[in-house]
């Protein structure tokens, strides 16, 4: 089909309905997903609570429409639907989540911190806002290392009221690090409005930290993709962060046994109706497309979701072996020290191990409060960044939970 189908917003994303149909499928995979996955919890096939994303589809969807293939994702605990979308096996998610075995990290994630090793998708966290920090790093790997990347992190509302969350942006800002700032705003922290909260808007609040920040309506799915086609091809070409807030409806509780005594009636019935997928839906219909060929294709979907199911449960329970070796098996032991027969003061060795490291491999890095040109307090990285220049030795803003996040980041992605 030619015709196309334009947003609303402001920006230009003129859709054909074929493309448009990829989308709603997509999204309609996701749905279909996450009703298995509650499924499974009822009948107890599924151990400890899931935050499912029912109603926050467009987000994976629009955002990583846009995205490279390489560009690496982490997640918040609700994160089923970027997982979904990043390509990953639909068998060895529900695997992972029901902790069989052919689970993507055999069954040591779960669902709250479900990870695909080896993969773009680089993993949910179950901390509120602790993602944040994490991707900076990621980022700062892909910058350091020459590699065309823009870093995705999506979050909730609430998460930007951390400490963690305000230190990651700043960090982000003062190194310009190509970090695209998902933020899937439901409306709810956890059990507490946002607006209760927060006096302004997260996209106001954003811009404040001198990022480029984007706001669009998700029950749109196209102007969720225009919107972050946007933000993308901001990140990328001008190397720095930006932040896109996605209004999304949740159309379930916090959890699965979150029974919502504190929500309105109204409340849930509006959110229903900003549902992503009666939206898509009905614009496909409008377009031509006969519902009974919707109906099919989604069909089609459906019964693929639910095959990934059935293999998934036909597999054994994970055997959960632990990740070092025991019980007889020996343990590499630590590396004779080499001594060169010279007395030194502590903080001179020190420096001098960190030069040694830094001149056997580039990705060796240090970063941190007062290590560059004034060479840390005690002097032990004093002299690095005149050797090896700033991209390599540099200060960051007194953000310690900032830090140590981009630190774990980097190393996953090879520093």
């Amino acid at each position: 089909m030619s015709t196309t189908t334009t947003p609303p917003n402001g920006i230009e994303s003129d859709l054909s309905v074929d493309e448009l149909l990829d989308l709603h499928l997509r999204m309609y995979r996701i749905r279909c997903f996450e009703q298995e996955v509650l499924e499974l919890r009822a009948i107890g096939a599924i151990f400890g609570s899931v935050h499912p994303c029912i109603g926050q589809e467009s987000a994976p969807v629009g955002v990583l429409a846009c995205a490279s293939d390489v560009d690496p994702v982490l997640a918040t605990y609700r994160g089923h639907g970027w997982a979904v979308e990043c390509g990953i096996s639909l068998a060895d998610l529900f695997a992972e989540i029901m902790g069989r075995d052919g689970g993507v990290t055999g069954a040591r994630g779960g669902s709250a911190y479900l990870t695909a090793p080896g993969t773009r998708f680089l993993g949910q966290n179950s901390i509120v806002a602790a993602g944040l920090p994490i991707a900076n790093g990621v980022a700062l790997a892909a910058k350091t290392l020459g590699r065309d990347e823009v870093t995705i992190v999506s979050f909730g509302d609430g998460a930007t009221n951390q400490g963690a969350a305000h230190e990651a942006f700043v960090l982000a800002v003062a190194r310009n690090l190509p970090v695209l700032f998902v933020c899937e705003n439901n409306g709810w922290s956890e059990m507490t409005p946002i607006s209760a909260t927060v006096p302004v808007s997260l996209t106001e609040r954003a811009r404040a930290y001198g990022m480029a920040s984007w706001s669009v309506d998700g029950a749109d799915v196209r102007a969720v993709a225009a919107s972050s086609n946007a933000a993308i091809e901001h990140v990328r070409s001008a190397a720095s962060p930006a932040f896109l807030e996605i209004h999304v409806p949740r159309m379930g509780g916090h959890y699965d046994a979150d029974i919502e005594h504190y929500r309105s009636k109204e409340d849930k019935e509006a959110a229903h109706h900003k549902d992503p997928l009666v939206q898509s839906r009905t614009l496909l219909l409008a377009a031509g497309m006969p519902a009974a060929e919707l109906d099919s294709r989604e069909q089609e979907v459906a019964d693929a979701v639910a095959r990934a199911r059935g293999e998934a449960e036909s597999r054994p329970p994970a055997k959960n072996d632990p990740v070092l070796p025991v019980s007889g098996a020996a343990l590499p032991s630590a590396a004779e020290p080499v001594v060169d027969g010279r007395d030194v003061a502590y903080g001179l060795a020190v420096n001098e191990a960190l030069r040694d490291a830094m001149r056997e491999g580039p990705e060796v890095i240090v970063f941190g409060e007062d290590v560059a040109v004034p060479g840390g307090v005690f002097g032990v990285t004093r002299g690095l960044q005149k050797e090896f220049g700033p991209e390599r030795v540099f200060d960051t803003p007194i953000s310690e939970s900032a830090i140590l996040g981009a630190a774990v980041g980097a190393s996953q992605r090879g520093l």
